[in-house]
């Protein structure tokens, strides 16, 4: 009995049983055409990426423009009509005589005007008239000096303090400075009553109290005296 031939076994090449796609292995074929899906999307994604950076560049730049709107034209037409109301409505002239009852002292014009020439009281008791007029434009208003005290005398005083008044005269507040021996010396202070009370003095001195009248304003009016001696 004779031997048959046998088939020799052929080594088959790689790439899926050796088909060609375009004269390239199949596998490799499908690994290139994947790798250019994945550069296509990534530069598909880039492109939408920077359009939308662009246009919200371009949105934010007309936003930007659109707030700087020049408004010099309204706001000077604005400055206009309120100029001509306050001419209109808060310029006042004042004439004549502007008198502060009872009290020394002259007359101011209100604030951004002139000041009329202020009479002088008698003795801070007078009845100052303020010569000649005053303009501003806006309020007006009047500053009257307090009248100098009067009328001071010792309410009480011992060996070592005292009690001292005098006569309001239209002042709100009054400073009152001491001078004599002593540590008092100097020494002064604000009341609001005509009445200054002291003590820790010393015995057998003379004192001398220097009153000087203040307006609700602080507006400070001539000074009076009032001396005292301690027992």
């Amino acid at each position: 009995m004779s031997e048959q031939p046998t088939a020799e076994a052929r080594p088959s090449s790689g790439g899926g049983g050796g088909k060609k796609i375009l004269g390239v292995p199949r596998t490799t074929f499908f690994i290139a055409l994947g790798g250019a899906v994945v550069v296509g999307l990534a530069f598909y994604w880039w492109r939408n990426y920077q359009a939308g950076k662009q246009q919200a560049q371009t949105a934010a730049a007309s936003t930007t423009d659109t707030g700087n709107v020049d408004t010099s034209g309204q706001l000077s037409t604005i400055q206009t009509e309120l100029e001509t109301l306050l001419e209109e409505e808060g310029a006042t002239t004042t004439a004549g005589s502007g008198q502060a009852s009872g009290n020394g002292g002259g007359w101011s014009g209100g604030t951004g005007g002139s000041s009329g020439s202020g009479g002088s009281g008698v003795n801070g008791n007078g009845t100052p008239t303020g010569a000649g007029s005053t303009t501003s434009s806006g309020s007006t208003t009047s500053t009257a000096k307090p009248a100098a005290p009067s009328g001071g005398h010792v309410v009480s005083s011992n060996n070592t303090g005292a009690v001292i008044a005098w006569n309001a005269n239209g002042a709100a507040k009054w400073s009152v400075k001491l001078a004599g021996p002593g540590k008092l010396n100097g020494f002064t202070n604000t009341v609001t009553v005509p009445q200054a009370t002291y003590s820790g003095l010393e015995s057998g001195h003379t004192y001398t109290a220097t009153v000087t009248p203040l307006s609700a304003s602080g507006t400070p009016g001539p000074s009076g005296q009032v001396i005292f001696v301690t027992k």
